[in-house]
C-alpha cells in the first residue's frame, strides 16, 4: 500500500515546538557512540538491525530519555526502517545551529542495546 506524500516541515517551521530541544547537551538525548552500539552484548539487549538513525559525528546514535532523572527510564531508540521517517524526526524535533553538531541520518548495520541504562 503507497503512503501518502506528506510535507516534511522547514527547520525554520520547527523552531519553537514544545518540549524540542534546543541543543545536542539536553539530558534528554542519550548519545550511544557507533563503536559502543557495535559491540555485542549479554544479558536482557534489544537488537536493530539496518535502522536508520539520527547520528551526529563524534557523538553517536540517538536515544530519547524523557526522564533523565529516572535510573530506570526507558530509552527510545530515534531511528525508524524508513530513512525518509528518520529525517522527517530529525527535521521535527533536532533542530540546533549546526556548530553544536551537524545532525544526518545513518544507516547502521547492528545496533546492541542494554534493557537497561547507567
Amino acid at each position: 500500500m503507497q503512503r501518502p506524500n506528506r510535507k516534511i516541515p522547514s527547520r525554520e517551521e520547527c523552531r519553537g515546538l514544545p518540549n524540542r530541544p534546543e541543543s545536542p547537551d539536553d539530558p534528554r538525548l542519550y548519545w550511544l557512540p557507533l563503536e559502543a552500539a557495535a559491540e555485542p552484548l549479554e544479558g536482557l539487549i534489544t537488537c536493530y538491525k539496518n535502522k536508520w538513525w539520527v547520528y551526529v559525528e563524534g557523538r553517536g546514535i540517538l536515544f530519547w530519555l524523557p526522564e533523565p532523572h529516572k535510573r530506570d527510564a526507558h530509552l527510545y531508540p530515534q531511528c525508524n526502517d524508513s530513512k525518509s521517517i528518520t529525517e522527517c524526526c530529525l527535521t521535527a524535533l533536532y533542530v540546533w545551529p549546526p556548530e553544536l553538531g551537524q545532525v544526518e541520518v545513518r544507516q547502521v548495520p547492528l545496533v546492541y542495546q542494554r534493557a537497561w541504562h547507567d
